[in-house]
Formats: structure tokens, C-alpha cells, sequence
């Protein structure tokens, strides 16, 4: 039995799938305490997954910026306590000044969801010294 370049055990995996594989493998390994060899073949079944379902296909892998943005803050929000910068700004890579704004924008942002408003959404502030002044009037004030 002869094996052609292509399918033969010399054959190797494209760069790219590979390195999925691997590092698939190794992220289970790390983060979810998987035994080598199952997730070695986890890794390689994603791997060969991913080329049966885009193959020939050019794409790029978005940065998910605002994801990771997101998240990163929250994490940064949930954490900081008083004293608590210099240590955020080390595990994060960021300065202190960076993480307090970090903060103070999570912490409005936390407020604007949790806090009810003081004027409800039928009310319009008045161009005239912005007195609210109600759109709807009730019965009984005609």
C-alpha cells in the first residue's frame, strides 16, 4: 500500500489548523483539567471540524474589541476596592490613572441600569429654565 504525498503519514496539518488544535488542546488542558489525549483529540476533531465547514474560504478573526472591552471592565469594576489600583493596573497592564477611569465609567454605567430615574419618561423638560412639565394630563385637572 503506497501513500500519496498528500494523505500519507508525512503528510502535515496547514499551519493554521494545527495551531488551533493545539492550542484548543492546550486551553483544556489548562482551564478545564482535561486528561492529554482527550483533548488532544477534541483539539483535532475542532481543527478538522473548522476545515470541513470553511474550507476554502478567506476570513479573518475579529479583535471583539468591544466584547473584551466590556468584560475586562466589569472584571476591573467588580474588583477595585480602595488600595486596590496599583494591583489591577499590574494584572491588566494598565496604569492607574487608566483603571480609575475604567471605574468611574463601569460605576455609571451600574448606576444608570440599577438606579430608577427621578423623572418619569412622560415628562419634558421645559426650554424655559427646565421645569418639567407633564405631557399627559390627568383626569379631573381640566
Amino acid at each position: 500500500m503506497t501513500f500519496s504525498p498528500t494523505t500519507g503519514p508525512e503528510a502535515r496539518r496547514h499551519e493554521l489548523l494545527a495551531d488551533i488544535a493545539e492550542r484548543i488542546a492546550q486551553r483544556l488542558i489548562e482551564k478545564h483539567g482535561m486528561e492529554q489525549d482527550a483533548a488532544c483529540n477534541v483539539g483535532n476533531d475542532l481543527a478538522d471540524f473548522l476545515a470541513d465547514k470553511w474550507k476554502g474560504q478567506t476570513f479573518y478573526f475579529p479583535a471583539d474589541q468591544s466584547y473584551r472591552l466590556n468584560q475586562r471592565d466589569w472584571i476591573i469594576f467588580q474588583r477595585m476596592e480602595r488600595g486596590e489600583a496599583p494591583e489591577l493596573a499590574l494584572e491588566f497592564g494598565l496604569t492607574t490613572v487608566r483603571i480609575h477611569q475604567i471605574y468611574k465609567r463601569a460605576l455609571l454605567e451600574f448606576r444608570a441600569r440599577n438606579q430608577h430615574t427621578l423623572f418619569p419618561a412622560d415628562s419634558l423638560v421645559d426650554d424655559k429654565g427646565g421645569h418639567h412639565v407633564e405631557t399627559a394630563s390627568k383626569e379631573g385637572d381640566q
